[in-house]
């Protein structure tokens, strides 16, 4: 449940094949790293790409949560 472990599903995001999978490991993960520099971007990136409306749904509330860069 580590930055290291979102940023690493977060480059699984551009395979189609497990898109989604990645996606719901980014999901899983980003609540315990929210203020991480590579949430935001992964979760953006899960809303841009996905089509799984659940999963983008989800992505979408998570951004919400995470804190602006000052």
């Amino acid at each position: 449940g580590s930055a290291d472990g979102l940023a690493l599903a977060a480059e699984y995001l551009d395979d189609e094949t497990v898109r989604n999978e990645a996606a719901a490991a980014c999901i899983a993960i980003a609540p315990k790293v929210l203020s991480a520099p590579a949430t935001g971007p992964a979760l953006q990136k899960i809303v841009t790409v996905v089509t799984d409306q659940n999963l983008k749904r989800k992505a979408t509330d998570l951004l919400r949560q995470v804190p602006k860069p000052r």
